[in-house]
């Protein structure tokens, strides 16, 4: 068992083993899943990993309290559903149940789903017996049975008589055959999981040292890598000296950047320009590859055979070929004599795929918290593109990983290039349907084609991810600020060995549903602890979607007087009411002030 799964079977030991009423109690009682005397508030800096995880790990275990009540607020209005325990058997400490429901039912529960599961129906405001405990959803079998993962062990319930007693009552329950229950969806922790597993990894990451202590790493070397010059005299062209200083900061080989965008100052397009010269940047001993012509290249159109033929070179084992055994291609030709090299065999290079340029492009993961924060990107990509090593416009190979992709790049997403790809190779089948594996192994073979992959924060910890040979180089993680620190540690423990995190720490911070874990700073975000600890972030200081007027108050109350606003853009949002000082004196002005809202008379809410 790795560390990961054994960090993974710990936090579920944890949850299954808590009270839910009692958590509810606590709740109702101003009070949270954890002891105050675990808690710690988040320091700017860490004296090692272990300090690190004990920080973190009461505060990820309090969130986890909140997400479960929430769930039990939220399903107040949420039917509990009968069901039947079929089975129960032991596995591994845990109790495992085969629950039997209604098939339309069923279907409504996913893997990673908590569940509270009672003998008395839980919307009921009595329904607090012993005959209850929390579980977890591991699993479907048919479609109509869920199969449910339950920790009940005296050794969790140390010093808790009424803890002892529901675990013994419980242990009876679900050993009857055939006992009807009833079952509550509370909440997924696939996110949590990931983030727990994530945090418990830290150790094995590369650039750990600059996360504890936030500061920049002393093994940098000058000039690791230089941006084609066609390419860079184009990006200096069009983007401003703090955007052009953004993009370039990471070329010494600094394993951690930080780049802060206020509102309007062209974030996202600076990630584009950001993303061109990862893909585009080499050593200096090899950018002469690189440099291009000053002529556009035109594009090659292939017809579908070729396609076909070339997705079945990439995908082999579709027609019984066995990848292993063909001839992999060296990285760029070596000026090296064979007989030197032993033919190849000492050979430390890197195979690159047929068919592609000479030399070896990164492999990019670009994140963000939120699918509409990841769909923006992709929509950029797809409709902007990226500058190539000539200064051409060009769109590389993406990929859009995860769920609830928007319609506008669904072109990109797994499942459509899945489908597409699986069309194209019908008759190399003989018209049979692919099998699970095959499925799976297209799904790998195009997560490590792809240029640019796009993934949520939670999705980059999916078990597709942890499959892939080919790791990627550099992370790319949008809305950072918006994010807990254990969120952004999951796309980080895939071994990658740089990363950008791009945001604004002044805006939107970190969602977090513990009141509790916020008064201990689990809502600071690893940008913002990294810069509140003095480590240097690449501000981009001119905007230019607000007029002049409006521009000043936020750079003067938020930044310091540090954001200034780009050329021509007074004129373009200059309107003729800015000249009617009356009108503009005949505003009215909102007053935000913290506190609490009651109900009064007529529906309305005064402020307490």
């Amino acid at each position: 068992m790795t560390s990961t799964q054994s960090a993974t079977l710990r936090l579920q030991q944890i949850l299954l083993s808590w009270d839910y009423w009692h958590l509810v109690t606590r709740s109702d009682a101003g009070e949270g899943a954890m002891p105050t005397e675990r808690f710690k508030k988040v320091p700017v800096t860490f004296a090692s990993v272990q300090e690190y995880i004990a920080v973190f790990e009461p505060l990820v275990l309090e969130e986890c309290g909140a997400l479960l009540v929430r769930g039990n607020e939220e399903a107040l209005n949420m039917q509990a559903h009968q069901a039947v325990v079929a089975i129960t058997s032991l596995q591994d400490e845990f109790l495992v149940s085969r629950i039997a429901m209604d098939e339309g039912v069923a279907r409504d529960y996913s893997d990673n789903d908590f569940i509270l599961l009672s003998k008395d129906d839980p919307n009921d405001e009595s329904a607090r017996a012993e005959l209850h405990a929390i579980g977890f959803v591991d699993g479907h079998e048919g479609q109509q049975s869920l199969s449910v993962k339950f920790y009940m062990q005296m050794s969790m319930q140390e010093g808790n008589d009424a803890g002892k007693k529901r675990v013994q009552a419980m242990q009876a329950g679900l050993s009857q055959p055939g006992s009807t229950w009833y079952v509550l969806k509370l909440s997924s922790m696939s996110t949590i999981m990931r983030e727990w597993s994530a945090l418990h990894a830290v150790q094995d990451l590369r650039f750990k040292d600059v996360l504890l202590s936030a500061k920049t790493s002393t093994s940098r070397r000058t000039s690791k890598l230089m941006v084609p010059q066609i390419m860079k005299e184009k990006v200096e062209a069009e983007y401003n000296a703090s955007q052009v200083s953004a993009v370039t900061q990471g070329l010494d080989g600094t394993p951690v950047v930080l780049i802060q965008g206020p509102p309007g100052t062209g974030k996202t397009r600076t990630i584009l320009a950001l993303l061109s010269i990862i893909m585009h940047s080499a050593p200096p001993g090899s950018a002469r590859l690189l440099k291009g012509s000053t002529t556009a290249r035109p594009i090659v159109q292939i017809g579908m055979q070729d396609q076909k033929r070339l997705w079945l070179q990439a995908s082999p084992w579709l027609i019984g070929a066995n990848p292993r055994e063909a001839i992999k291609p060296w990285d760029a030709p070596s000026t090296v004599p064979t007989y030197l090299d032993a033919f190849g065999l000492l050979s430390v290079s890197k195979p690159v795929r047929v068919g592609k340029d000479v030399g070896r492009k990164s492999h990019v993961l670009v994140c963000a918290p939120s699918n509409s924060a990841l769909d923006e990107i992709v929509m950029r990509l797809l409709s902007t593109g990226l500058l190539d090593e000539h200064g051409d416009k060009h769109t590389p190979g993406i990929i859009r990983m995860g769920m609830n992709v928007h319609h506008s790049v669904a072109s990109v997403s797994m499942e459509t290039l899945v489908e597409r790809r699986l069309e194209a190779t019908k008759e190399s089948r003989g018209g049979r349907g692919p099998s699970r594996i095959e499925r799976d192994r297209m799904k790998l073979a195009l997560l490590e084609e792809a240029h640019i992959v796009c993934s949520t924060l939670s999705f980059s910890g999916s078990g597709l991810f942890a499959q892939m040979s080919r790791k990627f180089d550099v992370v790319v993680i949008d809305e950072a600020a918006q994010a807990v620190e254990p969120a952004i540690l999951v796309p980080l423990v895939q071994g990658v060995k740089q990363v950008y995190l791009v945001g604004d720490p002044i805006q939107l911070p970190a969602t977090v549903i513990s009141k509790r874990a916020v008064s201990f700073g689990y809502d600071v975000s690893l940008f913002k602890r990294l810069q509140q600890a003095g480590y240097p972030v690449q501000v981009l200081d001119t905007q230019y979607r607000m007029h002049p007027s409006i521009c000043r108050f936020p750079s003067n109350q938020f930044y310091d007087g540090g954001v200034k606003t780009g050329e021509g853009v007074e004129a373009q949002t200059q309107r003729p009411w800015h000249a009617d000082k009356v009108r503009l004196l005949n505003l009215t002005h909102f007053v935000c002030l913290a506190g609490m809202f009651a109900s009064i008379t007529a529906g309305g809410l005064g402020n307490l």
